[in-house]
């Protein structure tokens, strides 16, 4: 693997979620290449964490003690309708088609299916928790073509 890149990037999204084995299933069904690199506990022994990617990058994955769940899962989060992240998009090299066949096998919840241009292919799930994963495959290197559908810097 190559190094970081030289420019500013993401290193980690913290996203708080039910249950880690459920999320970590989920996650390498998408990225089979990611795995756990770390995991830890909260003051107070309140929450855990753990972090779970590639030597570059990584989702800080945390989850409360047991006697908080009800207190979170009674007041759920809607997307695109309450304050906060709608969904986390993130880059695949692989297949789309592939990817989304094995996602869709394993039983992940496929919300909008096969959007895209001609250099952009996207497809969304969600995780075991409830969050959004938007998965776009580039079908070029060019900047304009990868970004064609999106209003420019001159029409917003």
């Amino acid at each position: 693997m190559q190094g970081p890149p030289q420019h500013p990037y993401f290193e980690h999204i913290n996203v708080t979620v039910s249950n880690f084995p459920d999320m970590q299933k989920f996650l390498t069904c998408a990225f089979p290449t990611w795995n756990l690199r770390v995991r830890g506990e909260g003051e107070g022994k309140d929450r855990f964490w753990q972090h779970f990617g590639n030597d570059f990058f990584y989702f800080a994955l945390e989850h409360r003690k047991p006697e908080d769940q009800e207190q979170y899962a009674s007041n759920p989060r809607k997307p695109y309708h309450n304050y906060g992240v709608n969904h986390v998009a993130i880059v695949t090299q692989e297949d789309l088609n592939e990817l989304t066949k094995r996602m869709e096998e394993a039983g992940y919840k496929h919300t909008i299916k096969g959007e895209g241009t001609e250099c952009r292919r996207r497809e969304y799930f969600l995780d075991p928790t409830g969050n959004e994963w938007e998965i776009v495959q580039y079908l070029s290197d060019e900047p304009a073509k990868r970004n064609a559908g999106y209003p420019t810097k001159e029409e917003n």
